[in-house]
């Protein structure tokens, strides 16, 4: 892979892109180039626009600006059939093996591979034309269908070309020309997920297309029988002190945490210490309280401790400054609203927001708990620019790890009068996927003994 960080700054973004853009759609197969869709396509903006997509990345820490992920990128290490295998061998055995999955638990870092995995096949073609989709814009389309949405959204002008596009667009899937990068898909609706695996599965049939999709642990990947699976390795403990000698933070909270990390907490957290999200979590709290408790904790306390930190952090670059916050609630007060707000937005499956959808889920959580007199717009604001629980992605909103919605979710289930607590634990309990009832099992492990033993809970945690 060329050092794109020094070319960027000699040749400059737009130059670099318009080049590689065009090497790219020159280094596919010659029956591609000579045919029907490469005179009927244009997926140059598509390319251009990934390219700043996936080199530009916002992190709980540096929420308020993208940074570029080339320079903040470490290496995974991945299990492949039971033996261990780096990020380059993983990249380059993707190509043989065609169909893949990148499987990880939250905050593993798996979707910074992808976009890395994407950023490499774009520079370096390998005679396919890269194309990357978050899966989780399936959710805004009432009956999914993969290859109109992959049309749609990655060819120009397909509007205007009517048949003609889309039957040159099936034609070079069916050449295989593509490698399609799926990210994200236990960020689907649950209700989405059979349809999309389906559609996945079909088009592994269709053509010699490269096909690569991310999630979390899934027992339904174990059937897809053309697939291999990579497993997302921990963060070794040389890998976890690069990761934080990479981060823009303060230099003298850097130096000292990193003293720390190596002599000790590496070893004494490893549970933690190995996964990215958590890794950054913990540099957070020590950056704010100065320390980090002797013994391994739970996850939900890390990241109530996050929160903590948010909440009241300084700023790394200025150290007597103290972020402005738009409302004035209490830090209490502060998260039970929030801890609403997330778990009216989990039960929804609602992972994007408008800025008007974000402030009528406010609002709705706000008068279903008894808030009285919320300024939506504001609380949105401090989400966005205070606290960095959310940040913006293009133009709609999300969570700046999807961590975080489920720990406020179990957070406001042990803290909700039973009697409303009730009904919501009973829909939570069927998204076993992911982490909110262990979190509530480890926050109030009798509340949800009880209410398990006088409902249809799912009780797997």
């Amino acid at each position: 892979m060329i050092d794109l960080v020094s070319t960027i700054a000699t040749k400059g973004v737009e130059t670099l892109v318009a080049e590689l853009t065009k090497a790219a759609l020159t280094r596919v197969a010659k029956d591609f180039r000579d045919g029907q869709p490469s005179t009927t396509l244009n997926f140059r903006p598509h390319l251009e626009a990934t390219f700043h997509r996936c080199t530009k990345i916002k992190t709980i820490v540096n929420g308020d600006s993208p940074i570029e992920l080339l320079h903040n990128y470490v290496p995974l290490d991945f299990l492949k059939l039971g033996k261990a295998i780096d990020d380059f061998s993983t990249i380059e055995n993707i190509l043989f093996d065609k169909y893949v999955v990148i499987s990880g638990h939250a905050g593993s870092g798996k979707s910074i591979f992808m976009r890395y995995l994407w950023v490499s096949y774009f520079v370096a073609g390998r005679g396919r034309i890269p194309l990357f989709v978050e899966l989780r814009h399936l959710n805004s389309i009432e009956l999914p269908d993969i290859l109109t949405f992959m049309y749609h959204s990655t060819v120009d002008g397909s509007g205007e070309l009517g048949d003609r596009g889309r039957v040159a667009f099936d034609k070079a899937v069916g050449q295989g020309q593509f490698i399609f990068i799926f990210d994200g898909f236990d960020e689907l609706n649950n209700i989405k997920r059979d349809t999309v695996a389906s559609q996945i599965l079909k088009l592994s049939l269709a053509g010699k297309n490269v096909i690569v999709v991310s999630g979390r642990p899934d027992p339904r990947f174990q059937s897809w029988q053309r697939f291999i699976i990579y497993h997302v390795q921990p963060l070794t403990k040389q890998k976890a002190v690069l990761l934080i000698q990479r981060i823009d933070f303060d230099r003298k909270v850097k130096k000292t945490f990193l003293g720390e990390l190596q002599k000790k907490l590496y070893d004494s957290h490893t549970e933690f210490a190995s996964r990215p999200l958590l890794l950054t979590i913990m540099l957070l709290t020590y950056s704010c309280w100065g320390n980090i408790e002797e013994k391994p904790r739970k996850t939900h306390v890390f990241f109530d401790q996050a929160f903590d930190t948010l909440f009241l952090r300084h700023d790394a670059t200025k150290e007597i400054f103290k972020r402005e916050r738009y409302t004035k609630y209490s830090i209490d007060d502060f998260k039970r609203l929030l801890a609403f707000f997330s778990i009216t937005t989990y039960i929804d499956e609602a992972l994007e927001f408008t800025d008007a959808t974000l402030q009528e889920y406010i609002k709705s959580a706000a008068q279903m708990y008894g808030f009285e007199d919320v300024n939506c717009e504001l609380f949105a604001k401090d989400l966005l620019e205070s606290v960095s629980i959310l940040q913006r992605d293009g133009v709609n909103i999300k969570f700046s790890h999807g961590s975080f919605q489920e720990y406020f979710s179990a957070y406001a289930l042990v803290r909700l009068p039973r009697v409303i607590a009730q009904d919501l634990f009973v829909k939570c309990s069927l998204r076993e996927r992911d982490n909110v009832m262990s979190m509530v099992f480890d926050m109030n492990k009798a509340l949800l003994i009880l209410l398990a033993g006088n409902s249809e809970i799912n009780f797997l945690v």
